[in-house]
């Protein structure tokens, strides 16, 4: 594989280069921030990525090879939870990107934006700045969007929504599975209605989502394609590969901790580069609080179990770790002539599939996933239901005024109408984490993916040793807070009935999981059994006031600190309902201006 990062550049020069910027993190936001910031030639930026370049991968590029990359050793730091005891003590993967664009090369190119009141509640909780309102340019400036000709029902030439000039290339799907209209005809004779536009401020509804596709080459579109590639040739951009940081170097000032550089290790050998301005931390939730406590910016009781002292005792650090948890909540057969994923193995349709795709950018290889059915909480449950799951809530959880305050609005959005609980997605194949479960040679499936939006449930990140290159102790507590069981119990149930409601019915035939008359307490082990993590955790370095259990504040600033920050997913206070890239860009883009307005040099 060719190298295609900084030409000739190893860490001897990396080191000896003046830089103003060290960017710890070259994936969505690392790479999103480096661009921005090195668009002032007056200032030199670093970005140290522990993976490698693969932005020549036919895996990272073709749409239709998502999920391939998942726990591949090479772009995919291979982490994983502790065991999980409300889950019947399972472990989890937690895909996170280890490769130049991070998760966003890996990612399902999923283009989601949560809700207006989701983006609101980021300024609730003391934000100023960090509203809905605040964040619209930014979900624009970062976007290309291009529309079908034909328009289309769920497409919108609002200008105030959708941006037509940023770095990020998104699109409708060219292909589709028909099951899809099946799924959006079913679902609306159940009362969801289509959604024209889900980008808006209103996400609930049914709609095909965008997808981060290049509709003029048909392949991804990602932070390394986007941002890094189209301005490598800088002369004040330097981004430096398969290096990981380990400490960052700090001293004291007047009245907070100066950082001074980062402590790195590349092929065996330690390094320090100097930071002439700051050093911003975008590794995500599991690798940024954890840079924080290898450097001593964390609970001091847990860095002095370790030998490392206390630089600033901010508790919060690796906490309010939240994660969406997802089941496949309903797997069918369907009848031979559906579309499938499936009938890509019939020799014959692969190599016409490949041939479309190499030929015409066409066909199955040219899209991903993209029917999904967002739902708030009266239009899967019932009544009885509803208040059941109320009545399971324990707002004690919350250990901080921060997280009471979290819990309290996500209490409301449970009462609210038109606020988003849960979502589904159609994927036109058989799926299952269950090595127990396969579907059979030669057969077809449809599968149901249900997502619980909005976890009551509080976990952590933390060290576990000194060892600047262990993985963290990764403990999301899924499902300990049991209003998000009793969530997932009525959304499973939701779906399967779904699947035999006319006209999805009609393409299926028999089920493939547990029982059609299992009773609740059944479903409910099996959901236990089943349940796996979404892959987008947030929160381990919130944006809230220090006395809320906050680790940075609205201009994202790790507090005690005078120039170090984070931007990345863990300053995310409450997660947002829907997959987050889209949100991490506009966070990103927005850092970019705040940096630009308030940095200076040391």
């Amino acid at each position: 594989m060719t190298t295609r990062t900084t030409p000739s550049l190893t860490p001897e020069s990396f080191c000896a280069t003046p830089l103003d910027y060290i960017i710890v993190g070259g994936g969505l936001s690392g790479l999103t921030l480096a661009a921005r910031l090195s668009e002032d030639p007056n200032v030199s930026v670093g970005v140290i990525e522990a993976g490698p370049d693969r932005t020549d991968m036919s895996e990272v590029n073709i749409p239709g090879y998502f999920g391939r990359n998942i726990s591949n050793p090479d772009v995919d730091w291979m982490m994983v939870s502790t065991p999980q005891e409300c889950l019947n003590g399972r472990q989890f993967a937690h895909t996170t990107g280890k490769v130049l664009g991070g998760s966003s090369a890996l990612n399902l190119m999923a283009v989601t934006r949560g809700s207006k009141d989701e983006y609101d509640a980021f300024a609730r909780l003391g934000n100023e700045g960090w509203d809905w309102s605040s964040l619209q340019p930014y979900f624009r400036k970062s976007e290309r969007l291009l529309l079908p000709e034909s328009g289309g029902s769920t497409t919108s030439r609002q200008e105030t929504v959708h941006g037509t000039n940023g770095p990020v290339q998104k699109s409708y799907p060219l292909w589709h599975a028909k099951t899809n209209d099946s799924f959006f005809e079913t679902y609306e004779g159940l009362g969801i209605k289509r959604n024209h536009d889900p980008y808006s401020g209103d996400n609930v509804g049914l709609y095909n989502i965008n997808l981060s596709v290049d509709p003029e080459n048909v392949t991804r579109s990602y932070s390394a394609s986007a941002y890094y590639v189209p301005n490598r040739d800088r002369k004040n951009l330097h981004v430096l590969t398969e290096a990981t940081a380990t400490r960052i170097q700090t001293k004291s000032g007047t009245d907070a901790v100066i950082a001074t550089g980062v402590e790195f290790q590349s092929k065996g050998k330690q390094y320090v580069v100097n930071a002439g301005r700051e050093v911003i931390l975008c590794g995500g939730s599991f690798l940024s609080c954890r840079l924080l406590e290898l450097s001593g910016i964390g609970n001091s009781e847990i860095l002095n179990k370790f030998g490392i002292k206390p630089v600033v005792d901010l508790p919060s650090v690796g906490e309010n770790l939240q994660v969406n948890i997802f089941i496949l909540s309903a797997i069918r057969k369907v009848t031979p002539n559906t579309e499938t994923y499936e009938m890509l193995q019939d020799p014959g349709i692969l190599a016409e599939h490949l041939q479309l795709y190499e030929t015409e950018k066409k066909g199955i290889f040219s899209s991903a996933h993209s029917a999904f059915s967002v739902m708030p909480l009266d239009a899967f449950a019932t009544k009885e239901e509803i208040e059941g799951i109320k009545s399971k809530n324990i707002p004690t959880m919350g250990t901080t005024k921060g997280q009471l305050r979290q819990i309290k609005i996500q209490e409301e959005w449970l009462e609210n109408h038109e606020k988003a609980t849960a979502f589904t997605i159609n994927l036109p194949a058989f799926l299952s984490f269950n090595p127990s479960l396969t579907g059979e040679p030669g057969c077809r499936y449809q599968t149901f993916f249900v997502v619980v939006c909005h976890p009551f449930s509080r976990g952590s990140c933390h060290i576990c040793s000194a060892d600047s290159l262990a993985t963290p102790v990764i403990d999301p507590k899924y499902l300990s807070n049991p209003v998000d069981l009793e969530t997932m119990l009525a959304a499973v149930k939701h779906t399967r009935k779904v699947m035999v409601t006319s006209p999805l019915k009609d393409y299926h035939l028999d089920y493939e999981q547990v029982g059609a008359s299992a009773s609740d307490d059944e479903l409910r082990e099996w959901i236990r059994n089943n349940g796996i993590s979404m892959f987008h955790p947030v929160g381990t370095a919130s944006m809230l006031p220090r006395e809320d259990g906050g680790v940075v504040d609205s201009n994202l600033v790790v507090y005690g600190t005078k120039n170090i920050r984070v931007v990345d997913a863990s300053i995310i206070p409450l997660v947002v309902s829907v997959p987050l890239q889209d949100t991490l860009y506009a966070i990103a883009e927005k850092a970019a201006d705040i940096i630009k307005s308030t940095s200076s040099p040391l």
